[in-house]
Order: structure tokens, then sequence, then C-alpha cells
């Protein structure tokens, strides 16, 4: 969308100045560039059409859960101690990958979430979708806002999947920092 507007733009400046109205030129371009970015700036949630399809084995433990996923490191304050399982048996969901391509803090995102019948990915699932859609985080960071852990005296903490063309790691990121433009967030349908 971007793209085509300052498109459109360059092209009404140069139609502009070819007709001879160059005195006002600066002008309309000023105001042009102010449209693309407030127009850019409402276009604030970007989804991922597809829904991703996983199934949360809650028959396993957590450690298992974390091995299926075959991750290069994982951070060690992620344990059954500090995340317990909530569910049974086996359980399908589709999880949607969302982005909102600015920077936003994690309450802001779960107050969006929950206008639109969203909830927040809990790390089961996160897991989940780690392991059967490995590659994914090597595109980008996902998050899950829906399994909260605290250490005695540091900040509350969340799990993120993380790449790089060689490496797959879980680690935790902090719920109160906020998150740039770049992160996704796991979430499914309340």
């Amino acid at each position: 969308m971007k793209k085509h507007c300052w498109k459109w733009l360059y092209w009404l400046g140069f139609l502009i100045m070819g007709a001879g109205f160059t005195a006002d030129i600066w002008w309309l371009i000023a105001v042009g560039i102010i449209v693309v970015m407030v127009s850019a700036a409402n276009i604030s949630t970007r989804y991922y059409k597809k829904l991703f399809r996983v199934t949360v084995d809650y028959t396993k433990t957590l450690v298992e859960m974390i091995k299926a996923g075959n991750y290069d490191w994982v951070d060690s304050d992620i344990t059954d101690k500090n995340f317990p399982l909530q569910g049974q048996g086996q359980v399908e969901l589709n999880i949607k990958l969302i982005n909102y391509g600015k920077f936003m803090d994690s309450a802001e995102i779960i107050r969006d979430l929950d206008n639109r019948g969203l909830r927040p990915a809990t790390l089961p699932e996160l897991l989940a979708f780690g392991s059967k859609y490995p590659e994914k985080q090597r595109e980008f960071p996902i998050v899950a806002l829906g399994s909260l852990w605290r250490y005695w005296h540091g900040p509350r903490s969340v799990e993120c999947l993380r790449g790089s063309g060689s490496k797959r790691i879980l680690v935790l990121g902090t719920w109160g920092g906020g998150w740039n433009g770049y992160y996704h967030f796991a979430a499914l349908r309340k």
C-alpha cells in the first residue's frame, strides 16, 4: 500500500511540474507525504490469511513438548515449575499470526486481540506451533502473551520463538518492555 501511494504521489508531482505549476509543488508534496503517513498509520494490523493448524498434546510433559520442537537453545527458566500445564488430552487449534507493524506494549496488544474476539496463545500452543512449523520463527520472532511468569525480583516474562539462518531458540521476553513492529503474536479465537 505504501509503495503504491508513493508512486502515485511521484507521478502526480511529475504531471503538475510538467504542466507548469512549480510554485506550489513543494506544498503539494508536503501534503501528500502527510496523507501517506496518516494512511500508513491507520493500517496498523496485518494478519496472515492462512490459519496454522496445530495439535496441542497435553499428555506430554513440558520437557517433552520442548524436545518435540528440536530447538537449538531453550531459556533455562522455561520449566514445569514456572509454567505449569493446564489442559487435557489432545486439542486441535487454529493459530493466527498477527503483526502490528509498529511499537506496542503487551497490554495494548491484549486489548486489541480481545476487541477482535481473539486471545493470546499460551506456551503449550506456541510449542505446538514451533514443532509443526519450525521454519516460521526464522522469518520473524513469534510471541505467546498468554502464559506469564515472574521471577521473584524481575519483570514479568512471556515466551518467544526466535531464529536465524542456523539457529532456532525458545526464549523469554519482557512483558512490560514493549514490542517493535517486527514481532508477530500467536493468537486464537476465544
